[in-house]
């Protein structure tokens, strides 16, 4: 990007707005922010602090790019401290989401090996798959305090999906001992059973594995599982081709609780106890994001 006039005459406000005006304006912002130094970044902090905590919506671009220029150009303890301290007082989930992925490589790169040469070596040689759960495993290993859990859900999931069965029960095993961790995430308590289900059932162990499949219902949702992203259902799937129907079933009554679609339950119920299997995903999203067959077919993948 070529600057269109002298970056030095802009205010940090007016940097910050043009940090994602157009492809390549961080390569040309990045720097004068760099320049500026600390003043630069405490005005930052400033206006992230400034910013009302009914308006982050409205705001989220903005939110975004301070983080983001935070993250890149001044990783320090002080650019940390406020991530964290605005992220406590964020309830939107899925900027919260955001927040706590930038707060955990602004952390890495503080410690000075984020992506290093030896991670990027050891992630060229890996699958899409490894590659996510290689990358969870490091967001993992630099995040904040009593975060550690909302990034083994994810990577749990990805072990389970590769094959590592050992590494998945591992962190499933964590996830379920982490403290209070219904009041903390509602997909750790699906997803932690979730996978140890899916690892007993992969060891014969259909009692486990039915035991797992009912615990994973126990959760009191969250912004994914109550719509945009439906509940693995692989291993209620996998117990229905062992003719575990009443298992199905009761699971499927559990998820009543936090879905809040008992029709579409009640109607699953029905093609179980006729012997049928549920086409559980594209039903989900359908119900409960109204998409088209196009666009639920994407979704499902």
């Amino acid at each position: 990007m070529k600057p269109r006039d002298d970056l030095s005459t802009k205010t940090v406000p007016q940097l910050v707005k043009l940090y994602n005006s157009a492809p390549g304006a961080d390569d040309a912002v990045g720097p004068e922010f760099a320049r500026r130094g600390d003043p630069a970044r405490d005005e930052l902090i400033r206006m992230l602090d400034a910013i009302p905590q009914g308006q982050l919506r409205r705001n989220a671009e903005t939110i975004s790019t301070i983080a983001t220029v935070l993250e890149y150009e001044f990783p320090s303890q002080a650019s940390s401290d406020a991530l964290e301290r605005f992220r406590a007082g964020v309830t939107d989930p899925v900027m919260q989401g955001e927040l706590r992925m930038t707060s955990a490589m602004l952390r890495g790169r503080m410690r000075g090996d984020w992506m290093d040469e030896a991670w990027s070596q050891a992630n060229r040689s890996m699958s899409p798959l490894e590659q996510s759960l290689h990358f969870e495993e490091l967001l993992m290993a630099n995040a904040a305090p009593g975060e550690r859990v909302f990034f083994l859900v994810g990577a749990a999931q990805f072990a389970l999906r590769v094959g590592q069965n050992a590494k998945a029960e591992a962190y499933a095993r964590e996830i379920l001992a982490t403290p209070d961790l219904a009041a903390k995430t509602g997909d750790g308590v699906y997803y932690g059973n979730h996978v140890l289900g899916m690892v007993a059932l992969h060891q014969g162990d259909i009692a486990a594995a039915k035991h797992y499949l009912i615990e994973s219902a126990k959760t009191p949702g969250s912004y994914e599982l109550n719509g945009p992203k439906p509940p693995d259902p692989s291993l209620a799937v996998a117990l229905l081709a062992r003719g575990e129907r009443e298992a199905v079933v009761e699971y499927l009554d559990l998820c009543k609780v936090f879905s809040k679609k008992d029709a579409l339950i009640e109607g699953w119920k029905k093609t179980i106890l006729a012997g049928g299997t549920p086409n559980f995903w594209p039903e989900w999203v359908e119900a409960n994001l109204g998409k088209t067959a196009l666009w639920r077919d994407r979704l499902v993948r």
